[in-house]
């Protein structure tokens, strides 16, 4: 799309092919340009879909940034991401709801690409990642992007026999006054390192790998209080 683009007030719906990556499967793709998406349902996938890349919405290029509001973003089967941010792509989330569900890897919010390095911000919305039938699932792979979290709940699920955990970060990360949960075993946060901040959050099943992190005033599923450090 064009530098300047609005979507707003459409529900889109790609049921996407079997075993294609690429743009073939993805709702709405960004590339370098600045763009809103507002009032939008983007639903991507199908059960019937056993591989490939499924993808809601991707920014991608360091120039780009695309800002959601009251945006629902559903990616089924596959390799599925609801939101994703490619190759130093920004992305700001606002007031809505990403999931991801599949046989595969499941994640809400994904990071891809080599060079530059994105920026997500994550306000007042709720990220699902739920892998079934063995696969893993982690709702933000914060591998190549900063994140930055409020006033949202993360939550990752996995059914199967895959690794699970609701976070991994790899670059900048703040989460402040947030919601953390992760079932079927699996951390609340993996990586956690030096640039990590996370204040007035329940994490549930604490920190996994990392050190260096700081953490203020959080506390787990049980309420009890995470060490300050």
């Amino acid at each position: 799309m064009a530098n300047n683009s609005s979507v707003k007030k459409i529900q889109i719906q790609n049921s996407a092919q079997n075993g294609i990556s690429g743009y073939a499967n993805i709702g709405i793709s960004f590339a370098n340009v600045m763009a809103k998406v507002e009032d939008v349902k983007v639903l991507v996938g199908n059960a019937a879909v056993a591989g490939g890349v499924i993808t809601g919405i991707c920014s991608g290029g360091s120039l780009g940034h695309a800002i959601l509001n009251n945006v629902t973003a559903e990616a089924n089967n596959g390799s599925a991401s609801a939101f994703c941010s490619n190759s130093g792509g920004n992305m700001t989330i606002l007031n809505s709801r990403g999931v991801a569900v599949t046989n595969g890897t499941a994640i809400a919010v994904d990071s891809r690409g080599e060079g530059p390095v994105g920026t997500v911000v994550v306000t007042n919305s709720y990220l699902e990642a739920k892998g079934i039938q063995g696969g893993g699932s982690r709702t933000i792979d914060a591998g190549a992007c900063n994140i930055n979290i409020s006033n949202s709940k993360i939550f990752a699920q996995n059914d199967g026999s895959g690794p699970s955990y609701s976070m991994y970060i790899g670059y900048d990360c703040v989460i402040k006054n947030s919601e953390i949960r992760v079932a079927g075993g699996g951390a609340g946060i993996e990586g956690a390192s030096s640039t990590t901040k996370v204040a007035n959050t329940l994490i549930q099943n604490g920190f996994g790998g990392g050190s260096g992190y700081k953490s203020f005033n959080n506390y787990d599923e049980n309420f009890s209080a995470i060490p300050n450090q």
